[in-house]
């Protein structure tokens, strides 16, 4: 059972659940791959025939240790960002907006519809095209929670907006 489900009160229902959108795996995606294309066609001395000097064996052993750094860096950023997905939570109830995050040490906002203020989101060139964004709840004593990289933020913006509409 989710947590937001666990959290629900009285006659309060789900309107509307938003997800972490796919294009938070493309840094880490581009990361390992070009570590990998790098380490396997770009490495010197890589050919049997090449018989290099004690100086350019610790230039070989540099470029062979950045090609490595770019793969283990680009599978922990794939990493996190599945754990990211699949720990968070953005949904709008009848009542508030909750956003949950974590996978073992879980982190919470819980804004009721009295607390809400304004809404805003921000969309670069690349959420622009594959629709995705930051959205930003603005509450009453000047509190911001920012959530970043949603799926469709106009559509949770606009779901939003309808329930600090209804106060």
């Amino acid at each position: 059972m989710k947590y937001t489900e666990k959290t629900l009160t009285g006659n309060e229902k789900i309107v509307y659940e938003a997800n972490v959108d796919w294009f938070i795996f493309v840094p880490g995606i581009l990361l390992l791959l070009s570590g990998l294309y790098m380490y396997g066609n770009l490495t010197p001395f890589s050919k049997e025939s090449d018989i290099a000097p004690a100086g350019t064996a610790v230039l070989a052993l540099i470029t062979h240790l950045l090609f490595l750094f770019l793969i283990i860096k680009g599978t922990i950023s794939l990493i996190n960002a599945l754990f990211y997905k699949i720990s968070t939570e953005l949904v709008i109830t009848t009542k508030r907006v909750i956003f949950k995050t974590g996978f073992i040490k879980r982190a919470t906002v819980e804004l009721t519809s009295k607390q809400m203020e304004s809404l805003s989101f921000d969309q670069g060139i690349f959420g622009r095209i594959f629709n995705f964004g930051d959205i930003r709840i603005y509450g009453t004593g000047g509190g911001v929670t920012p959530i970043f990289d949603i799926d469709n933020p106009l559509i949770f913006r606009n779901k939003a907006t309808e329930l600090i509409d209804t106060v």
